[in-house]
């Protein structure tokens, strides 16, 4: 019986293990302007994102708005290091001209995920 104990609490422990791999759960962050995502713009405040699925190496992503608005967004895992260096989750913008996109999303100092752009946007 002690011996199934033991084995039953290392299964746990491993699956444990295994469900914490995936890093992206849900990422909250705070923009303080509008942002484009995947053709749909997002208005100020709070968003979230969380990871969808993943195939190819590429990762879906859903960016909502706390207002509503949401988009699905195609994503390259970016393996090296954060230009931040300081281990919390950061979300990267890129401007063009007056519009704010959503650009790179870290988890880590070491985890990134690099938005696939439409050319036309």
């Amino acid at each position: 019986m002690r011996i199934l104990r033991t084995a039953f609490a290392v299964l746990l422990g491993v699956c444990g293990a295994a469900s914490a791999q995936d890093p992206l759960e849900l990422v909250k962050f705070h923009s303080s302007t509008a942002i484009m995502v995947a053709g749909t713009e997002l208005p100020a405040g709070d968003d979230t994102i969380q990871a969808i699925g993943a195939s190819d190496g590429n990762v879906v992503l859903l960016v909502r708005s706390e207002f509503g608005p949401q988009a699905f967004v195609l994503t390259n895992r970016l393996n090296g290091a954060a230009h931040h260096g300081n281990g919390d989750a950061q979300v990267t913008l890129q401007r063009r001209g007056n519009v704010y996109r959503l650009d790179r999303i870290w988890l880590s100092d070491l985890i990134g995920y690099q938005v696939l752009h439409l050319a036309a946007e």
